[in-house]
């Protein structure tokens, strides 16, 4: 409709992984085509309006590759878990959403909204 803001709703889950709090955030396969700048930009992004949702820890992208791999982007700490989780054992522990404007995923500015069930950092 004309006048309302288009946004984008990605699925997150906020988990704890030896007392290090992470935000995952499910990106679509079309993120795999982004240049590795533009991936850098977009977590940057993502990093701020989770900060500003109210949401503690690092961000952590997540998406298949178009041959269905788990691929991602997190801080080295974390890359060992990542590299052997499955991306449907993360996908179960989705537990809330950020919504951003879809530039954002671009690498521009947006908003965002808290999961519902999220507790203050």
């Amino acid at each position: 409709m004309e006048g309302e803001a288009l946004v984008e709703t990605l699925p997150i889950a906020t988990l704890s992984i030896l007392d290090v709090k992470v935000v995952i955030v499910f990106l679509d396969t079309a993120f795999d085509a982004k240049t590795p700048a533009a991936r850098r930009r977009t977590s940057e992004s993502l990093q701020e309006l989770a900060a500003s949702a109210g949401l503690a820890g690092d961000i952590v992208l997540v998406w298949q590759d178009n041959s269905g791999r788990t691929r991602f982007m997190a801080p080295p700490p974390q890359h060992p878990f990542f590299q052997i989780a499955s991306y449907d054992q993360l996908h179960a522990q989705i537990n809330g959403t950020l919504t951003c404007e879809p530039e954002t995923l671009t690498a521009a500015r947006g908003t965002a909204a808290a999961p519902p069930d999220s507790e203050p950092a």
